[in-house]
C-alpha cells in the first residue's frame, strides 16, 4: 500500500493541526505520517537531521493530553499504539519507519529514507529527553512568547490589538477584550495564578464565537475568517488560553507520560517472552516429531548417549593416574589402534616411506 506523504511544515504547524484533530489514536495517525514526512524531499538525508526533535514533543505531549482526558488505562493484553508512543515515541518511529518501507514500493525517495530512519532514530534519545526536561520547565509565559510571530514581543501584540478610530469614538471595545487586556498587562515570566486570565480569555472566545461548545476553541479557519483588530485579539487570545492550558496540563501530562513508558517497557518484555514461549515450542514440536515412530504409532525412547557415558566414565577411572603414566597409556592406545587392520589399505609404496 502507497505510503502518504503529508507536508512537513514546523512543530508549530503540527501542534495547530493535532489540536484540531479529536482523540488519541487520530492524532497518532496523522503525527507519525507527519513526523517521518520530516525533510522528505532531501535527496541525501544526513544521519544528523533524519528527525525534529521539537516535533516529536510537541506530538508526544498532544496525544498524552488526549489520553489525559479520554482516562485511559493501556492493558498489556492488547496493543495500546498510542501509548506505546507516548512511552517510547523514538522506539515507535523507529518501528513505524521499518513498516513503512516495505509498503512504499511506489515511492523510492521515501523507501530510501525510510531505510534511513530505521536504526538511526534512536539516537536522538538524549536529545529528546533535554528538550522534554526543558519543556517540562517552561512557564505559561514562556509558552505563549513561542507562539507569537517571529520577532514580536507581547508588547507588540498588545498594540497591534488596540482599537481604530472608529472603535475609540464609538467605544464599541467589548468588555470581555477589556477585561483581558487587563490581566495580560500584568502576565509575566513570574506569574504563576493564572486564573483570571485563563477566565477572561476563554469569556472573550466565546463572545467572539457564540456557537462554541463546552471545552471547543475556535479553529484557524475561523480566526483567519476575521479581519482586522479583531482577528489579531482572537488570535492573541486563543494563543494565550493554550499557553495556561498546557501549563496547568504540564503535570498530569507528565504522570502519563511515566505511566505510557512503563507500560511500553512491559508489553515489549511481554512480546519477547511470548516470542520465546513460541520459539520453544515449536523446538519441542520438531523434537518429539523426529522420534516418532510411524510404524509403530508410538514415540521412540531416547537413545542413550553412550560416547557421553564413555568419557564421562572415563574421566572418572583416569582421574587419580599420574601424568607420566597417563601418558604411556596414551600413546599404547594410539599404537593399539594401528593393528594390521589398519595397514590392508594402504599401497606398498606407502609402506615404504
Amino acid at each position: 500500500m502507497p505510503i502518504k506523504r503529508v507536508n512537513y511544515v514546523s512543530p508549530e504547524d503540527l501542534a495547530q493541526k493535532l489540536d484540531a484533530i479529536q482523540g488519541s489514536e487520530a492524532k497518532l495517525e496523522y503525527a507519525q505520517n507527519y513526523l517521518l514526512s520530516y525533510n522528505a524531499d532531501k535527496a541525501e538525508p544526513d544521519l544528523d537531521d533524519l528527525i525534529s526533535v521539537k516535533a516529536v514533543l510537541v506530538a508526544k505531549n498532544k496525544i498524552a493530553e488526549a489520553l489525559v482526558k479520554e482516562g485511559k488505562k493501556p492493558s498489556l493484553d492488547a496493543e495500546d499504539k498510542a501509548s506505546l508512543f507516548v512511552g517510547n515515541p523514538l522506539k515507535y518511529l523507529d518501528r513505524q519507519a521499518n513498516s513503512n518501507f516495505w509498503e512504499a514500493e511506489d515511492d523510492p525517495q521515501m523507501q530510501y529514507r525510510f531505510a534511513k530512519i530505521t536504526g538511526n532514530i534512536l539516537a536522538y534519545s538524549d536529545a529528546l529527553r533535554d528538550a522534554e526536561r526543558r519543556e517540562n520547565n517552561r512557564s505559561a509565559f514562556q509558552r505563549l512568547e513561542d507562539k507569537l510571530p517571529e520577532d514580536s514581543s507581547l508588547k507588540d501584540q498588545i498594540a497591534g490589538c488596540k482599537a481604530g478610530f472608529f472603535e475609540r469614538t464609538f467605544g464599541t471595545t467589548s468588555n470581555e477584550y477589556k477585561n483581558f487586556e487587563q490581566e495580560l498587562l500584568h502576565f509575566g515570566p513570574e506569574t504563576t495564578d493564572t486564573r483570571s486570565l485563563e477566565t477572561t480569555s476563554l469569556a472573550y472566545l466565546k463572545h467572539k464565537f457564540p456557537a462554541l461548545k463546552d471545552g471547543e476553541l475556535p479553529t484557524e479557519e475561523q480566526i483567519n475568517s476575521l479581519s482586522g483588530a479583531g482577528k489579531n485579539r482572537a488570535m492573541l487570545v486563543l494563543n494565550t488560553y493554550k499557553s495556561i492550558q498546557e501549563k496547568n496540563m504540564q503535570s498530569r501530562v507528565k504522570t502519563m507520560s511515566n505511566d505510557c513508558a512503563k507500560y511500553s517497557q512491559q508489553f515489549q518484555e511481554k512480546q519477547d517472552k511470548e516470542l520465546a514461549d513460541t520459539v520453544d515450542r515449536i523446538s519441542k514440536q520438531k523434537l518429539e516429531a523426529s522420534n516418532y515412530d510411524f510404524e509403530k504409532k508410538a514415540y521412540k525412547e531416547p537413545e542413550k548417549n553412550v560416547q557421553q557415558d564413555f568419557h564421562k566414565q572415563l574421566s572418572e577411572d583416569v582421574k587419580d593416574i599420574p601424568e607420566e603414566e597417563m601418558s604411556n597409556l596414551i600413546i599404547n592406545d594410539v599404537a593399539s589402534d594401528l593393528s594390521k587392520d589398519s595397514y590392508d589399505d594402504l599401497d606398498n609404496e606407502d609402506l615404504n616411506m
